[in-house]
């Protein structure tokens, strides 16, 4: 009996530590971190603090190639040409056999070729026919309904997402002082409305927006944007599931047999 209680006290601390990885897997922010500076962009995937580079990738050389013949291999001596000979009578070949054609087989039942035809299950494939024959009847209708599920999820989607480290200096150039001192105003009100306008759909953390006038155009090598975009796994699970959930009962996707 204390044998079986110690094992299944090992089997609940397993579990435990499984689920615990899970959670932690499922809570930890992951994404992608991207910097462009000086005309060079570099991508970089981040699982917590772990970082992987994405872009640039490092090509290993390929190898130098070597004149001359393998090692090991010798020389081999001058041999003499061989003499062609005469080539021997062929004898003549059977005419081929035609082969008899096969018979012809039975058609298959027509429900079997559903069947095969079908790699979802019953349930689904109703499913999938129903929406099918909704849009074959009224396809604007089924535009309509898809273009609202589509917002429902983007709209969550980009609630889900966080840009942090945000990080943009920048210069404006023109062709003269009052043109770069015109264009310079115009790029501060365009940023801040549109820094505004983005705040209302996803999470901006910027640490630096700068926006230089350059009058020489001698500071365009200094231009430079980065920052990291993240999410976490569970999040976007659940928001999955949520989105599954409505096109699972939503009403124009119905058999007609319910």
């Amino acid at each position: 009996m204390a044998v079986v209680l110690l094992i299944l006290k090992v089997i609940g601390v397993v579990l435990l530590v499984l689920l615990a990885l899970v959670v932690l897997v499922l809570l930890t922010p992951m994404g992608v971190a991207g910097e462009w500076r000086a005309g060079t962009l570099s991508v970089r995937l981040k699982i917590g603090p772990l970082s992987f580079a994405l872009w640039p990738r490092t090509e290993k050389p390929p190898p130098a190639k070597t004149g001359g013949k393998p090692a090991g291999e010798r020389p081999s001596a001058a041999q003499p040409a061989p003499q062609p000979q005469a080539a021997a009578p062929k004898a003549p070949e059977p005419a081929p056999q035609k082969a008899a054609p096969p018979p012809p087989k039975a058609a298959a039942p027509a429900s079997e070729k559903t069947e095969k035809a079908s790699p979802l299950p019953a349930f689904l494939q109703k499913r999938l026919d129903a929406a099918i024959a909704f849009a074959r009847k009224d396809p604007m209708a089924f535009a309509g309904t898809m273009l609202g599920h589509a917002g429902w999820f983007t709209k969550r989607l980009l609630k889900g997402l966080r840009v942090r480290h945000l990080r943009i200096w920048w210069s404006i150039t023109g062709e003269d002082a009052a043109e770069t001192a015109l264009r310079f105003g115009q790029m501060m009100t365009l940023s801040n409305n549109l820094l505004t306008y983005l705040r209302q759909f996803i999470s901006i953390e910027a640490d630096s927006l700068w926006l230089e006038p350059d009058f020489t155009g001698q500071q365009r090598s200094r231009r430079a944007v980065s920052g990291q975009l993240t999410a976490r796994p569970g999040t976007l699970l659940l928001l999955a599931a949520r989105f599954g959930w409505r096109l699972w009962h939503e009403p124009n996707f119905q058999p007609s047999d319910q």
